[in-house]
């Protein structure tokens, strides 16, 4: 007799063989749960357990607050490899980040390391909702993962952040995870982490757009992670060397969505609105790319450009993170994380060094490449 087969199970078989036929391409987005859900006359519950699926084989990632898309072929494994005796799986645990040209890259690092000794990743995105992100480290350890990369998540203050992530790590410690943090750290947390020098870098930016000529820096900045706070400490100390008081340098410093977890970067009238309330400018400091698109943006809106910019057509700009094919009339510099080397540097601790020496703390920090713009 044939095993009796859940309505999840059928589904995701029946989208299996679409993603193998082609109905699905590969690197296109994949149906939402609420589409799937309507199609086969099921729950979003149902159709969660199918997609859970799809991730586990390989066959899509899932993205929060963006949706699934079907991963290339290298990346699908049939039910029969997954339950071969001896696969190891390890998990990347984080929020799926609004910096796609860090992540992206860190991802395939880790990805490119891990398939090297044979084993496989299974993502496990989370966002700010702490019992679902909780239930989700349990069905890992159910799962048998061997080790976890964290990168903690982003979240609206600095006690609000380690309160979160602290829960998430206790949950980690408690499934007895080998645990590699990357990206971001814990205050007084000792665990391994491969991290930037934020400040250092920072601080070079800074004094980049100094010497452009700009004279009232804004430093624009959106939710709390240990890497914006070192960028944000780099910016506020070399405006104190530039005579700024204390008060001034963290005036100039903006979250430029106080209330929101997820920036919309194309909403200009709400970003204009931000900036309205901000000190005169005539420079910009950007934590990361989504900050600096959302600002551009916010700004190219002749009608509705912010009063407290002074001389438009001067300012200036630098950043962190690539900026991709977006061409920005003033940017000075940006700092370029070196992210594929840190998401392998990430997976051999997690891999290579921890099972050697259980015992140790390993505490990696990557300088950063800087690319001028004309």
């Amino acid at each position: 007799m044939m095993p009796k087969q859940y309505l999840h199970q059928r589904i995701k078989a029946e989208l299996i063989r679409r993603i193998e036929e082609g109905i699905y391409l590969v690197g296109e987005t994949f149906p939402s749960t609420k589409e799937l859900a309507a199609e086969f006359s099921t729950s979003s519950v149902t159709i969660d357990k199918a997609l859970a699926g799809l991730v586990e084989m390989g066959y899509i990632s899932r993205k929060a607050r963006k949706g699934s898309m079907v991963n290339s072929r290298e990346f699908w494994k049939s039910e029969k490899e997954l339950s071969k005796k001896g696969t190891i799986l390890y998990s990347l645990i984080m929020r799926d980040s609004p910096s796609p040209y860090f992540w992206k890259n860190t991802i395939k690092g880790i990805y490119d390391k891990v398939h090297s000794h044979g084993a496989d990743i299974i993502p496990c995105y989370i966002d700010e909702n702490l019992p679902k992100a909780v239930t989700a480290l349990r069905e890992l350890e159910q799962k048998g993962v061997r080790g976890v990369i964290f990168a903690p998540v982003s979240m609206q203050d600095e006690e609000e952040y380690h309160r979160f992530n602290r829960e998430l790590l206790s949950v980690i410690r408690e499934c007895r995870f080998p645990l590699v943090m990357i990206d971001r750290y814990l205050k007084g947390e000792k665990t391994n982490n491969v991290v930037s020098e934020d400040y250092e870098a920072a601080v070079y930016l800074t004094e980049s757009l100094f010497s452009s000529g700009v004279k009232k820096p804004l430093c624009v900045t959106h939710l709390f992670n240990t890497a914006f706070e070192g960028r944000i400490n780099g910016f506020m100390d070399t405006l104190r060397k530039q005579g700024f008081s204390k008060t001034e340098a963290e005036e100039r410093v903006i979250d430029i969505a106080p209330d929101r977890i997820l920036i919309d970067g194309t909403d200009s009238e709400y970003t204009g609105q931000v900036l309205n309330k901000a000190p005169k400018f005539d420079g910009i400091f950007s934590v990361n790319a989504i900050n600096l698109y959302t600002v551009v943006n916010a700004l190219r809106q002749k009608d509705r450009a912010p009063r407290t910019v002074e001389s438009p057509d001067r300012l200036r700009f630098v950043n962190f993170d690539e900026v991709g094919i977006l061409r920005i009339e003033g940017l000075v510099l940006s700092a370029i994380q070196e992210s594929h080397k840190i998401g392998q540097l990430a997976a051999q601790i997690l891999l290579e060094l921890l099972p050697q020496w259980p015992d140790a703390i390993f505490h990696v920090v990557k300088g950063y490449k800087f690319k001028r713009y004309t």
